[in-house]
């Protein structure tokens, strides 16, 4: 079975998160650190990890559905809140001080889109230079 190029970037992508936060895990369950502190490292090391080079892919619901799976699921062992708890996505991250993913890839796109209106010669496409 052949995967498409979109699911191979979408395992690629949650593999390099986990693989990161493997690294820093120790760090992230301390619990002598404040949780809005392991948030702040979680989203500089392992959240870019997960979102690496989003801004230009095609968004579809599977590529979302497994990009939120993979965050919710790190920032809820982090925090240490079980689903037994009932609490709520949305309520994590905000214990957590991070921003919803949905967020940081609208601002990722937009820089983007920046970048690219900025470029000189009003061609935003350049070939091997």
């Amino acid at each position: 079975m052949a995967y498409s190029k979109l699911y191979i970037t979408e395992r690629e992508r949650v593999t390099a998160a986990w693989r990161r936060w493997r690294e820093i895990a120790n760090l992230l369950v301390n619990h002598s650190i404040g949780l809005r502190t392991r948030g702040k490292v979680f989203e500089a090391c392992v959240k870019f990890a997960l979102l690496y080079a989003a801004e230009t892919w095609t968004w579809t619901s599977r590529l979302m559905d497994a990009l939120y799976r993979c965050d919710h699921r790190m920032l809820r062992y982090m925090a240490g809140v079980r689903w037994q708890d009932r609490r709520c996505s949305s309520e994590v991250e905000m214990m957590c001080g991070v921003d919803n993913l949905s967020v940081k890839l609208r601002q990722r796109r937009l820089r983007w889109v920046g970048h690219v209106k900025r470029v000189e010669g009003g061609c935003w496409v350049r070939w091997g230079r």
